[in-house]
């Protein structure tokens, strides 16, 4: 007896751009998706006609001297920031354009470590990622890595990827842009709590991470007492809210066209962040560094430039605010079930 089997291919080839249509202020709930991410098989599809891509993994030792950097004009910061406590005007421009600027520096350092992007070296990655800790009052190196690669592997997945907002954050702060306001300037709250509702055992890099920054906080507070404390914390909360480089925690998933989950934001400030905002090149390649990201868009162009992109940080944080068609609910979801079936669909192009 002859048996007849039909194979179905995924119909997002070449781009693997979604069927589906974004979320919008009336639903107020999240677009879905019945397919799996899109970034390992549009990595694939590109390393097809592009294999040289390959070349540009490993690690960027630069990241360990701008570490240095960054930790020693944090020091400098602290002691300044004694020095003009008493005028209030020039005491929050220092901290929001010198010590945010640090601050989000700090995030990116440590999202590099998450990625071994640093040195190929388990310890020396930890180690760097402590240090660039530093410019950040919370102690958040360690956890940012124990989630950050789920974030990867579970892109858009309900219950497993830690950078899904909350429904409370959904129901809060849609409405119009007075509450998109206020949800931008607690935004790092909700950042920083998304991941106890994913629930992981402690581990113990963590626990090295908030003894070591515990002793520095005192330290900071010892040598230059409670104004260099307020400057820290003043510059931390706003390189994750009002700052330019903040935004890119909006960029880079906030859905703004139909289809397309993930955003890149090509402008001058990424030479300022380490090119943070190359957010596709890094989700399609997490094993290039930063500073070969735009490389990547070079050998390969044509499955980047069809792609909506942003050039500007502080446009992206006003049509946020002021777009009603784009809020907290503007992002993407799909079932466990979905992304495992999705990924069993073959690429027609990847069978010859």
């Amino acid at each position: 007896m002859d048996f007849c089997f039909m194979v179905f291919y995924d119909e997002r080839e070449p781009y693997f751009l979604g069927k589906w249509d974004r979320s919008n202020f009336k639903r107020r709930k999240f677009a879905e998706d019945r397919m799996d991410e899109p970034h390992y098989k549009r990595k694939l599809k590109i390393l097809q006609d592009h294999p040289e891509i390959k070349n540009l993994y490993g690690y960027s030792f630069k990241t360990i001297i701008i570490t240095i950097l960054s930790f020693i004009l944090f020091i400098i910061g602290c002691y300044i920031s004694t020095l003009i406590s008493s005028n209030y005007i020039l005491f929050f421009c220092f901290a929001y354009f010198y010590g945010a600027s640090l601050a989000a520096l700090s995030g990116v350092i440590v999202h590099e470590c998450c990625h071994l992007s640093t040195f190929r070296n388990l310890f020396v990655d930890q180690l760097v990622g402590i240090v660039a800790n530093a410019p950040v009052i919370i102690p958040m190196a360690a956890s940012f890595k124990k989630y950050h690669l789920d974030h990867h592997l579970y892109l858009g997945v309900e219950g497993k990827d830690p950078d899904l907002p909350l429904d409370i954050e959904i129901t809060l702060f849609s409405y119009n842009f007075v509450t998109k306001i206020f949800y931008i300037l607690i935004y790092p709250l909700f950042y920083a709590i998304r991941g106890f509702f994913i629930r992981k055992k402690i581990t113990s890099y963590e626990i090295v991470n908030v003894v070591i920054h515990a002793i520095f906080i005192y330290a900071i507070y010892y040598f230059f007492g409670i104004s260099a404390i307020a400057f820290w914390s003043l510059s931390t909360w706003m390189a994750y809210s009002i700052h330019p480089a903040g935004a890119h925690l909006i960029q880079e998933h906030f859905i703004s066209v139909d289809g397309q989950e993930t955003y890149s934001y090509y402008g001058i400030l990424n030479t300022l962040f380490m090119n943070i905002g190359y957010h596709n090149e890094h989700h399609d390649f997490p094993s290039v560094p930063w500073d070969n990201l735009p490389r990547v868009k070079e050998i390969a162009p044509e499955y980047y430039d069809c792609l909506h992109y942003y050039t500007s940080w502080y446009g992206v944080l006003f049509k946020f605010i002021f777009d009603d068609e784009y809020g907290p609910f503007s992002r993407l979801v799909r079932s466990k079930e979905d992304q495992i079936r999705g990924k069993e669909i073959k690429v027609k192009s990847l069978e010859k």
